[in-house]
């Protein structure tokens, strides 16, 4: 729910983790979650702008991207991974 997350990142209504608070983005944010139970169009079209004003304003920087990245040997067959958790060594086989 966009509601959460904005609440923990960016409201100045409540205490958010980056401490970044600006009162018309949290004003068009209020509207939005007002407007979620009874008109989801609406709100979602709220939620947007209120994603574009955070973007404009330089709210968040990323850091970084996490990625995986798993070599293997022409020698290695049957190899399979999981998103998760990577190689599944249990059924590598090696020549």
């Amino acid at each position: 729910m966009a509601s959460t997350f904005y609440d923990h990142v960016a409201s100045c209504r409540h205490r958010n983790l980056t401490r970044y608070c600006n009162p018309d983005i949290d004003a068009v944010a209020k509207k939005a979650f007002d407007l979620e139970a009874s008109d989801p169009g609406a709100a979602l079209a709220l939620w947007s702008q209120v994603d574009r004003k955070l973007v404009d304003d330089g709210a968040f920087v990323t850091l970084g991207n996490r990625r995986n990245m798993e070599v293997v040997s022409t020698r290695v067959g049957n190899y399979q991974a999981r998103a998760s958790y990577g190689a599944v060594l249990s059924q590598l086989w090696v020549q």
